[in-house]
């Protein structure tokens, strides 16, 4: 049975960057793990932080029921500040994490320029995990949950980026899910963030038609777990290179 592992900084990055893809995935047959690195206290103004951690708890639990992910990590880090442990708690974390990976064919993380500090420490652990089980094949799949506009960004080389299409089955699944996490969608519209974003990214170019929502992820190293992945999506296109304007011109980014 293929494995994939989602690393999230918060227990609702997951299902908000890439919910359509893992509803894909276990529809497929795969198995699916999560892996909390911080405890969310933090996520509202009006909570107190001891109640909201264990809101938050609850509110994943339910997630995860409700879309059938059986096995879960939660390290419990305070929310926030997951960049500025000691450097003998994140080794730790690294070694955990490597341990949680060495069978799985997919690994989903944050990219390196999401805004967060929870975020981009996660990327950072999930690189070093990776380094670890080096010799293991295990396909690096790089999400984005918010890119904030005017702020530094600097996602890394891909070899490979795609669209992922998302049936209205699957989407309206994702956008439920997304609403478990009853907490957060109080502070932000994050459902209805969602529902603008993933429309956007189904009109990027090339467009089809028949698209309505998609995802969008990133390949920084093609292996050999790639063509067990893009199987399991069923339906996405290629978008490494989208091409501008005229196309006898080849106008590329």
């Amino acid at each position: 049975m293929p494995r994939f592992v989602v690393l999230q900084p918060h227990n609702d990055d997951g299902i908000i960057a890439i919910g359509g893809t893992i509803l894909k995935l276990l529809k497929n047959g795969w198995k699916g793990t999560y892996v909390y690195y911080t405890d969310g206290r933090h996520g509202s103004n009006t909570i107190d932080p001891e109640k909201l951690k264990e809101i938050r708890k609850e509110e994943a639990k339910k997630e995860r029921e409700f879309i059938g992910i059986k096995e879960q990590h939660d390290f419990c880090i305070e929310d926030g500040k997951l960049s500025k442990i000691s450097k003998d708690l994140k080794e730790r974390l690294v070694e955990e994490t490597a341990k949680i990976i060495k069978n799985a064919d997919v690994l989903f993380l944050p990219n390196k320029g999401e805004h967060h500090p929870d975020h981009r420490a996660t990327y950072e652990i999930g690189k070093k995990a990776l380094e670890i089980a080096d010799g293991i094949s295990i396909l690096e799949v790089e999400y984005v949950v918010w890119q904030l506009p005017f702020r530094k960004f600097d996602p890394g080389d891909f070899e490979k980026i795609i669209k992922v299409d998302l049936s209205e089955e699957e989407f309206l699944k994702k956008i439920k899910a997304i609403r478990l996490h009853e907490s957060q969608i109080k502070e932000g519209f994050y459902d209805e963030m969602v529902i603008c974003l993933n429309r956007y990214y189904a009109l990027l170019p090339p467009h089809q038609k028949n698209q309505k929502f998609c995802e969008v992820l990133g390949i920084p190293k093609i292996n050999d777990k790639l063509k067990l992945f893009l199987d399991a999506l069923e339906s996405y296109l290629d978008i490494t290179t989208i091409l501008h304007g005229r196309e006898s011109e080849n106008i590329k980014n």
